[in-house]
């Protein structure tokens, strides 16, 4: 059970990560 609630905290972790990744190119590319 412990295993797989840390599994999905590292699943959400790279969903923000990627997400602010892909935000931050975003406005890159705006300016």
């Amino acid at each position: 059970m412990r295993s797989l609630k840390s599994l999905m905290w590292i699943l959400q972790t790279k969903r923000l990560i990627f997400q602010s990744l892909r935000s931050g190119t975003m406005l890159i590319f705006q300016i």
